[in-house]
């Protein structure tokens, strides 16, 4: 081989393992956002695929996020908050979520004017170790063919849910916990959902979900409720262990206009009253018919 050649090879070969190193601390970067000092949506909107975003103190902003991959990480202590004299967009959610494979973990999102995090226009986001609570109206939406993964995945849990696991905390919103509608799929796996106004979950619209190990108490409403063709796979309490505890609601589960759900009964605790000519639902098969497929 020429000597010369093989000089410069080794001068390149460094220089080219240092290009490669260099291309990929900028495919994935962590990013540090003090709220009380710099916008946490200039710093979304600057991120590219990859790249973690480690937020602390409390951010009055709306947010919306519109790169694909990008991770929100509060570090359960930083806030998303609604309760601001500056306007955040009217009714709109807090957190806006229009991108692929987000990640949202470990903050609070709470005191939105409307929803607290919607996740829409085919966008899909993972929700874990969050609190989202007193949001005007719902705590989550999934709409819009979007997808969501809100809590631990199966057998990545601490059930029941407590605060700092896996699974998120949605309460005391204005209407529901959680809605998945408009052809949108969501898997809610091991979430306390409790003392909303409406439904701890409500699916419509074509919305799918599995809904496996969640204490879904106090809500005014419905544990669950479905309705116009949505549909729901209910956890397999024999084998795995995962039944949701559906207690204290107005109605357990109720399903109407096509609504449509399997799987095994659940555990509905101390019971849910129901009102008016309604039981409280909790013979399954009884009050909703079975669902054949999900949409996603």
């Amino acid at each position: 081989m020429n000597s010369s050649f093989t000089r410069s090879l080794f001068i390149l070969l460094p220089i080219l393992a240092l290009g490669l190193t260099i291309a990929s601390e900028a495919e994935a970067r962590t990013i540090n956002v003090n709220c009380a000092m710099k916008s946490l949506q200039a710093a979304v909107d600057r991120a590219n695929p990859g790249d973690t975003l480690n937020v602390s103190g409390t951010c009055n902003e709306l947010i919306v996020v519109g790169t694909d991959g990008v991770t929100i990480d509060g570090g359960g202590a930083a806030t998303i908050d609604g309760d601001t004299p500056a306007p955040v967009g009217g009714t709109k959610a807090l957190l806006r979520v229009f991108a692929s494979d987000v990640t949202i973990r470990d903050i609070t999102v709470q005191d939105s004017p409307g929803i607290g995090i919607t996740i829409r226009r085919s966008g899909s986001a993972t929700i874990r170790g969050t609190i989202v609570q007193n949001n005007i109206r719902h705590g989550i939406s999934v709409s819009r063919s979007g997808h969501a993964r809100i809590g631990a995945s199966s057998g990545e849990h601490d059930n029941p849910p407590t605060a700092g696991s896996e699974g998120n905390i949605i309460q005391l919103n204005g209407q529901h916990g959680i809605i998945v509608r408009l052809s949108a799929g969501a898997r809610i796996f091991h979430n306390n959902i409790l003392g909303n106004t409406l439904s701890g979950i409500r699916l419509a619209e074509g919305g799918s979900a599995d809904i496996d190990g969640n204490n879904i108490t106090g809500n005014t409403d419905r544990g669950i409720f479905l309705s116009t063709n949505a549909s729901v796979r209910l956890s397999d309490a024999v084998q795995h262990g995962e039944a949701n505890l559906i207690a204290e609601n107005t109605q357990g589960v109720r399903c109407r206009l096509g609504g449509a759900l399997r799987g095994d009964p659940q555990d509905f605790g101390t019971g849910n009253p129901g009102s008016g000519d309604h039981t409280d639902d909790t013979d399954i098969s009884g009050s909703c018919p079975v669902a054949t497929s999900l949409g996603f």
